[in-house]
């Protein structure tokens, strides 16, 4: 009676899964499954035995009697009934053992699931950032170069000599022209290494 009243516990404990993880929930079924085990098995020791107790008093008494006969068919139908139980219980126990694994499978797969889309949103926040920070690198760049170019032709127009300044505006020309063909370079460079 302790035993199953241990048992009937195990099983409400089992099924609680706000309580419980699915790892505690599985070794709460193992342990009901070993007491049931030890239960059916107890059960069915018990009606084999009353079925030889019987069936033997019955041979050594030469008692061929219907309530006799009665008895043993009764005896017998509860050792059916026990092993009836025996099967049922166990098959129903492993069931749900098999349940709660699975549900512990379903959660790790849930938390692997959650913690890859986390990767991936930080991978996409950084590449963001990373976008942002070259975004605003070449516009500092940019803003630095206007300086530059107009702070060249602050220079150039305060040259009072026409021949100077003609000099200073073609020489100005040349050094664009040339940073443009370096950029040029560079493009095709990069746009090679992608290519391979």
């Amino acid at each position: 009676a302790k035993r199953q009243r241990d048992i009937a516990e195990l099983r409400a404990l089992a099924v609680d899964s706000e309580k419980y993880s699915a790892e505690e929930r599985i070794k709460l079924y193992e342990e009901a499954i070993e007491l049931e085990q030890a239960n059916l098995d107890e059960e069915l020791r018990i009606a084999q035995e009353r079925v030889r107790i019987l069936k033997e008093t019955a041979k050594q008494n030469v008692d061929t009697s219907d309530e006799t006969a009665n008895e043993i068919a009764q005896a017998e139908a509860a050792l059916y009934k026990a092993e009836e139980t025996y099967y049922t219980g166990t098959r129903k126990l492993q069931a749900q053992l098999v349940s709660a694994k699975k549900e512990i499978a379903s959660e790790e797969a849930e938390i692997a699931k959650e913690q890859k889309k986390e990767a991936e949103k930080a991978q996409k926040e950084a590449e963001a950032n990373a976008k942002k920070e070259a975004e605003a690198l070449e516009a500092r760049e940019k803003v630095k170069e206007e300086i530059l170019r107009k702070f060249k032709e602050t220079a150039i127009s305060l040259i009072e000599d026409e021949t100077t300044r003609a000099i200073a505006l073609e020489q100005d020309r040349y050094e664009q022209e040339l940073e443009a063909l370096q950029a040029q370079y560079e493009a095709l460079g990069t746009l090679t290494l992608e290519e391979e």
